[in-house]
């Protein structure tokens, strides 16, 4: 449990995990809010019964052997493959339906400012200036979901985007538009 709650430090202050190096990411994963077990274990997809990290690992993608716990794969995966995963909220729950829109918009603010707080250290990292920040962004930001992609806009969009690629972003967006934002992905 104190890892837990030291994860959680780091995590709230956006500072770098010791144990794991910082480092640009590939794919950003973007999931609405963890659930109630993915919060307790401080692992994404950490519900025994979700089939994420059996994926990953039969893929290819987390190149070790199955005796790894998760939550030790979940703090590699930056560093191993350029994966990052996090939520929008950092609201424990399973039932996305019962935080509305304007919580969504609320928890924006929080997301931009995890976002930003991540190029920056990797800049930091690199020894590069803040005017080069947009150089660490991921190459592709996956919405686990498609309404909490477009929560994020001001006004809600006339026609709603469909699954896959999208081309427009939601306001405030911190990355640059080179940056391929995908809805729906799992």
């Amino acid at each position: 449990m104190r890892c837990l709650k030291q994860q959680f430090k780091l995590f709230v202050c956006t500072m770098q995990c010791a144990h794991f190096r910082e480092r640009r990411l590939r794919i950003l994963i973007l999931g609405h809010n963890p659930s109630q077990i993915a919060w307790t274990t401080g692992t994404s997809y950490g519900n025994p019964s979700n089939h994420f990290w059996p994926i990953m690992r039969r893929c290819g993608v987390v190149n070790v052997g199955n005796t790894e716990p998760i939550w030790r794969l979940n703090n590699m995966l930056p560093d191993m493959a350029g994966i990052g995963i996090t939520d929008l909220g950092c609201v424990p729950g399973s039932d996305a339906a019962t935080f509305s829109r304007d919580v969504l918009r609320e928890w924006r603010t929080d997301l931009y400012r995890r976002m930003r707080a991540h190029l920056f250290r990797c800049s930091v990292l690199a020894g590069v200036s803040d005017h080069e920040l947009q150089d660490f962004a991921p190459a592709i930001v996956a919405f686990t979901g498609k309404r909490h992609f477009v929560d994020l806009f001001d006004r809600p969009c006339c026609r709603p985007p469909s699954y896959g690629p999208q081309v427009l972003r939601p306001d405030g967006w911190p990355y640059p538009n080179r940056t391929e934002v995908i809805s729906k992905v799992i």
